[in-house]
């Protein structure tokens, strides 16, 4: 290990490790859990990319940071619920294991914000079609009901002059 790597792997004098844990669950995708977790890292100072493995059933999760910071990190994510959509079915947390693999934190990060922003589009998209319909059927029942209503006044209306002569 050069002098760069070991000045890499302490900060403040603080040794910095990688580990890996996997969430597993039945209802683990589509709820949140990719900004739930980054959005709890950032409280514990540190750095993760969680990774959906649907062939797995299971969200990789790896970590960097202190070793304290790591280890309250997983045990936070371990006894509450990260996700931005919680079902009430709790996931479970694998206990962690050191992570040996070389981390680009920088592509990870930007691979992360281009895979939710992707998944939001795409959620956008069917929300906003079923919004569309939904009004559009609205508009129906409106047209139906203040059609009838309409053509009740213009009789109405259309008989002012009469009642007028007749007053």
């Amino acid at each position: 290990m050069n002098k760069f790597q070991s000045l890499k792997k302490r900060v403040k004098g603080k040794e910095i490790v990688n580990k890996i844990f996997y969430i597993k669950g039945d209802d683990i995708f589509d709820v949140g859990f990719h900004p739930g977790v980054v959005e709890r890292s950032q409280r514990f100072h540190v750095k993760t990319n969680p990774i959906n493995e649907e062939d797995q059933n299971r969200v990789q999760v790896v970590v960097s940071g202190t070793v304290q910071s790591v280890a309250a990190f997983h045990e936070y994510v371990r006894n509450n619920d990260v996700r931005i959509k919680p079902t009430g079915v709790m996931y479970q947390v694998t206990d962690l294991e050191p992570y040996d693999g070389e981390i680009d934190w920088t592509y990870e990060n930007l691979s992360s914000v281009s895979y939710q922003l992707g998944k939001g589009f795409r959620v956008a998209n069917t929300r906003l079609a079923e919004i569309n319909q939904t009004i559009n059927q609205k508009f129906d029942v409106m047209d139906t009901k203040f059609g009838v209503i309409g053509e009740t006044l213009k009789r109405i209306e259309d008989k002012l002059p009469d009642i007028k002569k007749e007053l």
